[in-house]
């Protein structure tokens, strides 16, 4: 699975895309598990190890329902999205705002003064009244939109695990190996409902970069 973090760094960059395997099998006569996890983030390790020791107290070691993990790590996978899709959208907003001017409304942020440069722009082209668009200008716009179509297929795969995880509680439920398949099913479908908020959120912002990347760019 892969989602996205805050990384910590003081430049470039503050988010990063991590990526996790996760390899489960399990005894359908003794219904105890095995896990791999590869590169887990620090925030998952964390909550896994929560939820183990929990067990280990109260005398459950391996033998915990097997769904939990499942939830604890679908938990981190769509956990940042939202604050995500934020970050990129001040990035839009700050490639099509930083002239002065008077204001326009195109986003329903703040002031909504953002998109005079694209509606007053134009490339190679000098003007009295006309606002300076540089190269810069348009490589960057096409960086973002770069990254948010890599947003876009990321929000995709995190879509395809949420349902790959829910034919799997379904199959557990079918073998007796899970006694919480019902409020699983309930937590899954919470998280599918908020990836397709994501996935559309994405979209906006993307169809928004379009249309400033056309004006500033290909008038």
């Amino acid at each position: 699975m892969k989602y996205v973090e805050l990384n910590g760094r003081n430049r470039g960059d503050p988010w990063s895309v991590r990526q996790t395997a996760v390899y489960h099998q399990i005894s359908i006569e003794t219904k105890r598990s095995r896990w791999i996890i590869l590169q887990p983030s620090e925030s998952t390790r964390a909550r896994l190890k929560s939820v183990l020791n929990d067990d280990y107290r109260q005398g459950r070691s391996g033998r915990s329902d097997c769904m939990i993990p499942h939830m604890v790590l679908l938990s981190t996978m769509v956990s940042n999205w939202q604050e995500y899709i934020e970050y990129l959208h001040s990035e839009l907003l700050k490639l099509v705002g930083h002239l002065d001017g008077p204001p326009m409304i195109l986003f329903t942020i703040d002031d909504g003064s953002q998109d005079e440069k694209a509606c007053f722009s134009t490339v190679g082209c000098k003007h009295p009244h006309d606002y300076p668009v540089s190269f810069v200008d348009c490589q960057e716009l096409q960086l973002l939109h770069h990254t948010l179509l890599r947003s876009s297929l990321l929000v995709e795969s995190g879509l395809e695990v949420v349902k790959g995880c829910e034919d799997h509680c379904r199959k557990l439920a079918s073998w007796k190996a899970t006694t919480l398949c019902e409020s699983s099913l309930a937590e899954i479908a919470v998280y599918s409902a908020q990836m397709n908020s994501h996935r559309r959120d994405i979209h906006r912002v993307i169809e928004q970069l379009k249309g400033t990347s056309n004006l500033v760019c290909y008038h």
